[in-house]
């Protein structure tokens, strides 16, 4: 099996931010040790990615641009052996273990940006396994920490991600491209 740290999408042309199509690097990561104890933190992308529950064939929705996409993190991007048949499995790329966010429903009056949280089955993470193709882009996730952050004081190499009860906000102004699409487009 081959296993990827990283991978490239190209986002959609956006002709008010430029006349190019930039390039997104979503990374996959996992810590690692290094000699004398020096311990390397994971760098896991958060990605907006089509959500597994939408029917096939889903189409990108003008009118409502984040239909059908959700927050996730990217876990591991890999592929599968030769010794499967992956044909037979109508695999014909490489593929990404996510762990998802909660839908795009609840959006913060006082900052206008979107709140999303773990999403869980039977009180567990709630995990898929998808092409890589159904992965739109990166984005970035803030802690709602509230008015006691302290209560959210993170060991060495712990990761806020992995915390399953802190909600967090969905920055649009990271990029333009982001602004765009959570702003222009979606007119939240």
């Amino acid at each position: 099996m081959a296993v990827y740290k990283q991978m490239k999408v190209r986002l959609p042309l956006v002709s008010q931010v430029s006349p190019l199509r930039p390039v997104d690097i979503i990374h996959a990561c996992p810590a690692r040790n290094l000699p004398l104890g020096v311990v390397v933190p994971s760098k896991l992308s958060t990605v907006l990615a089509q959500d597994p529950g939408q029917p096939a064939g889903f189409a990108f929705d003008k009118a409502n641009p984040l239909k059908g996409l959700r927050v996730a993190r990217v876990r591991v991007i890999f592929q599968l052996p030769f010794s499967y048949n992956m044909a037979r499995l109508n695999i014909t790329e490489p593929l990404a273990y996510l762990e998802w966010f909660t839908p795009f429903r609840t959006v913060d009056s006082a900052t206008g940006m979107y709140i999303v949280s773990a999403s869980t089955r039977q009180h567990r993470r709630f995990c898929s396994v998808i092409p890589i193709s159904l992965i739109s882009r990166s984005c970035h996730l803030i802690p709602r920490w509230g008015k006691h952050a302290e209560h959210h004081v993170l060991a060495a190499g712990d990761d806020v991600l992995d915390d399953p009860a802190l909600k967090f906000f969905v920055n649009p102004y990271l990029r333009h491209h982001d602004f765009v699409l959570f702003r222009l487009l979606d007119g939240k």
